[in-house]
């Protein structure tokens, strides 16, 4: 059962953050940022509740420093993307609004915690249990990389409709979020370790 709740857990906080009020602002960082609360059932599962625990996370020493590599790597990439797009004139970060709002160091204190390495944690546990519980396949795999993908832009376009009231034709293109989930976890996939999917991760989704 518990596998079944991290899995919608981003589902549960999109639920939750009707409960802001309107007159929050920004109201869209502050709902969303009850979405990201409610991925700590990933690490809470994983200490208590199994059958994915910790070790399957893939959060240790052995291929940290291929991981971590790869994720400096995938990092340099991002930050030379957005330079280009900046270049560009696209406005590139969900964060502006709430970096104006509320100053940068809170959406700071705020986001590298929660956007950053508890997304991380949960995504890291959707594609442990997707391969070890759904598919019965060693961890990490191709099809469980897939598979998540595809999760992840489902849900992201399903909270887009239950948190902003997003109407579903505009969400439903959202589902091509779930190519980040990919790229992101392709590190833990090469490297055998997640720790710097953490970082790109972290990095990346700001």
């Amino acid at each position: 059962m518990a596998p079944i709740f991290v899995l919608f857990a981003p589902i549960v906080g999109a639920l939750c953050s009707n409960l802001v009020p309107g007159t929050a602002v920004p109201l869209g960082f502050w709902r969303g940022l009850v979405v990201q609360c409610a991925l700590i059932a990933a690490p809470l599962a994983a200490t208590w509740w199994g059958p994915v625990r910790w070790r399957d996370l893939l959060f240790r020493r052995a291929g940290a420093r291929a991981s971590l590599g790869l994720g400096i790597a995938y990092s340099a990439v991002y930050l030379l993307l957005l330079f280009a797009a900046q270049r560009a004139g696209l406005h590139v970060s969900h964060f502006n609004l709430a970096r104006r709002t509320l100053g940068l160091p809170v959406v700071l204190a705020l986001y590298v915690p929660l956007w950053g390495f508890l997304e991380a944690l949960w995504m890291a546990y959707v594609y442990a249990y997707l391969d070890l519980g759904a598919l019965r396949r060693p961890h990490p795999s191709l099809p469980g990389l897939a598979l998540g993908g595809a999760w992840f832009g489902a849900l992201h376009a399903a909270a887009q409709v239950v948190a902003y009231h997003v109407p579903w034709g505009r969400a439903w293109p959202d589902v091509a979020i779930g190519a980040l989930f990919c790229i992101t976890q392709s590190i833990t996939k090469w490297s055998r370790n997640a720790w710097g999917a953490a970082l790109f991760w972290t990095v990346s989704n700001f």
